[in-house]
């Protein structure tokens, strides 16, 4: 995501709107998923971090090349530069050794040194290549046949700035009208995109919330809100060709376990387009719509899941099972927990513990002396504790950190990525129910060990029941003894 610090010192009284422009690029490279991207107007190199960060989110940063060309000519948004040096920083920051990034400066609207010339040659055609470079009409026109020359046949250009510059949209609608041979989608983006691509090229147009120029006009109409369930579920509203938004703002755990069940209304119901909402940093790591998109937009109906808690019920059905049956209207998914496989468990002396929950302290803790015990038995075992208890944004302050405890992450940024990440490169975890039992059970639930209080584990999982014990009577030893059955 786009940080403070990462703005450009003359755009530092406009971070909340360049938060909104990173975040429309940054969902539609979701979307199209390039690997290959050539950038024309690279300015202070927000939009190229947009690109870059999309696909590292998506586990695919070591297949990208970035190649942005800017004149540093000082119009549209140039005044005050050079901003390419700027760029290069941010560019190189967060993840940048990961990719191959070129930075060029040349003025498009001339011919083009051989240099560059010579670097676009050797890198081939892009699957993505980002128009954002002069705004008069004639400039704009001649940055888009600059971009088909270096297209691959199925990939996208997108052109910025069609809400916003009128010299822009007017060269875009006659470069449409004068090349049937194009599809091409509006995006209501921050600024309003356009995406082109060859007809038969093999690549759908079909992003969040686009509409097509000249066919669909955006419409500001307000979405159907359904977030009540007791007289017809999600499913019974839904009809054939619906765009659909799920709004989900829950805790890590509730996700965790409500992901399957989206992937499941998404197979069960082909011909619905269902997109999703999160938050609370859950957006960088499944697909999300951006916040700009949160009220529906452009959708038929929007749906507010509630995921009510199955904890304390005589039901005896999972939280799964349960939202299940009184919201969604579908049987169940086969896995109980979203799986992350794409982040291997290696071998590792770290043991994560985990003894307090958000939501429910009173009737999910551990016990501080059960807690003390169970530490030192991971100290026994020969492995090494870690607390992983994150402070994020809905951390309970009734949690306080037991003062025996030496290794913790409480004083660290709180990110899923970071906590996915302790989960792939430890030996096992063992904690209470909390969103951290449930990613650990969506990494290796064999590996799991269930700290049980007065909820059972069957509330949680049925199918792949992890090992548990119960705090509340405790024996000595139990968890040294598990540790030594793991492999």
């Amino acid at each position: 995501m786009l940080q403070p610090h990462q703005v450009h010192p003359n755009d530092k009284g406009h971070y909340n709107g360049y938060i909104g422009y990173y975040w429309s690029k940054y969902t539609i490279a979701r979307r199209y998923r390039p690997t290959r991207i050539l950038e024309i107007g690279v300015r202070a190199g927000y939009s190229a971090l947009a690109f870059l960060e999309a696909a590292h989110d998506q586990g695919r940063h070591q297949e990208v090349v970035y190649v942005g060309i800017d004149g540093e000519t000082g119009t549209h948004g140039g005044e005050g530069g050079p901003y390419l040096p700027w760029a290069e920083k941010i560019l190189n920051e967060p993840h940048g050794p990961e990719y191959k990034v070129i930075l060029l400066e040349a003025n498009t609207q001339r011919a083009l040194p051989e240099s560059v010339i010579q670097v676009l040659e050797n890198e081939g055609r892009f699957d993505l290549i980002h128009v954002d470079g002069d705004h008069t009409k004639r400039g704009a026109l001649s940055d888009l046949d600059l971009a088909v020359g270096f297209l691959m046949p199925n990939g996208v250009i997108l052109i910025d700035d069609y809400d916003r510059a009128p010299a822009v949209k007017e060269a875009i609608d006659e470069w449409i009208e004068t090349h049937p041979e194009w599809d091409h989608l509006y995006i209501p983006s921050f600024n309003g995109d356009v995406a082109i691509t060859r007809l038969g090229g093999g690549t759908e147009l079909d992003p969040i919330d686009t509409p097509e120029i000249g066919r669909v006009a955006p419409t500001p109409e307000a979405p159907q809100w359904i977030d009540s369930y007791e007289k017809a579920k999600l499913t019974d509203h839904i009809r054939a060709g619906d765009k659909v938004l799920i709004r989900f703002g829950h805790g890590l755990g509730d996700t965790m376990m409500f992901m399957p069940i989206f992937d499941k209304l998404q197979r069960d119901y082909p011909e619905v387009k269902f997109y999703l909402y999160l938050e609370s940093g859950q957006e960088h790591f499944w697909p999300s719509v951006p916040k700009m998109h949160a009220e529906g937009l452009g959708m038929d109906k929007v749906f507010v899941v509630h995921f009510p808690m199955s904890e304390g019920h005589a039901h005896g059905l999972t939280k799964q099972h349960y939202c299940c049956e009184v919201e969604i209207g579908i049987d169940p998914p086969e896995e109980e927990f979203a799986q992350l496989k794409e982040y291997k468990a290696y071998p590792s002396p770290y043991v994560l513990c985990h003894f307090h929950g958000t939501a429910l302290p009173d009737s999910v803790n551990c016990p501080a002396n059960v807690a003390a015990v169970i530490w030192e038995e991971v100290l026994a075992a020969g492995k090494i504790p870690v607390e992983c208890h994150f402070m994020h944004m809905f951390a309970n302050p009734v949690n306080e950190q037991f003062d025996w405890i030496e290794r913790h992450v409480r004083d660290v940024q709180p990110t899923i990525h970071k906590l996915a990440q302790m989960m792939a490169h430890s030996f096992a975890f063992i904690g209470v129910a909390s969103g951290p039992f449930c990613v650990s059970m969506g990494f290796n639930p064999e590996r799991t060990l269930y700290l049980e209080n007065r909820h059972p584990v069957a509330t949680y999982a049925k199918r792949e029941t992890p090992a548990s014990i119960n705090v509340n009577g405790y024996q000595k030893g139990e968890v040294q003894r598990w540790l030594g059955t793991l492999s």
